[in-house]
């Protein structure tokens, strides 16, 4: 039982910092934007 509480809080340990990382990858699936066109249409 101690163990299995042990194996759980070190999982969470190392997965937990990991998985944060994942919000800063970009897949690179958005399409780019036209800046020019947008600032053109903001002036």
């Amino acid at each position: 039982m101690v163990g299995q509480g042990g194996l759980a809080g070190l999982l969470g340990a190392v997965v937990a910092p990991v998985t944060a990382l994942f919000a800063f990858v970009d897949p690179g699936l958005a399409e780019d934007a036209d800046c020019g066109r947008l600032i053109a249409s903001a002036r």
